[in-house]
């Protein structure tokens, strides 16, 4: 019963909460370094991407959500959005047209503590090997 309360909290906070929010109204906290696949920054394969999981470095913080933007081979950028701290499965197919030398960013990393509050760590950014 109580893994369910706090799973329902989790979710109406993460759906009332939007990334555009998080942009505009939580700082940048540089105390909160995050790594995908034990990798913070640098060069990274697209099957060290898959299925990964951003992590803190922190205990009892959690990444609640993220979005990666990248750059279209016409020039122009996009954005996706996740929810949670894993790389969502339907990226796949996205992740597998990705090109050596392309770059992604991580941005928007929301990190909830044990203790609710929220904070936003420094983007990170990769290139694809």
């Amino acid at each position: 019963m109580k893994k369910t309360v706090i799973f329902l909290v989790l979710i109406i906070a993460v759906a009332g909460f939007s990334f555009g929010q998080a942009s505009n109204e939580i700082p940048v906290d540089p105390d909160f370094s995050v790594t995908i696949a034990g990798k913070s920054a640098g060069n990274i394969s697209v099957t060290q991407l898959i299925g990964a999981n951003l992590k803190t470095e922190k205990p009892n913080y959690y990444v609640e959500g993220f979005s990666v933007v990248y750059l279209l081979p016409n020039g122009d950028l996009t954005e996706k959005i996740a929810f949670g701290s894993e790389i969502p499965q339907n990226w796949n197919v996205w992740l597998s047209t990705l090109k050596t030398g392309q770059k992604l960013f991580f941005e928007n990393i929301l990190i909830r503590g044990d203790d609710g509050s929220i904070r936003k760590a420094p983007f990170m950014n990769f290139i694809i090997e």
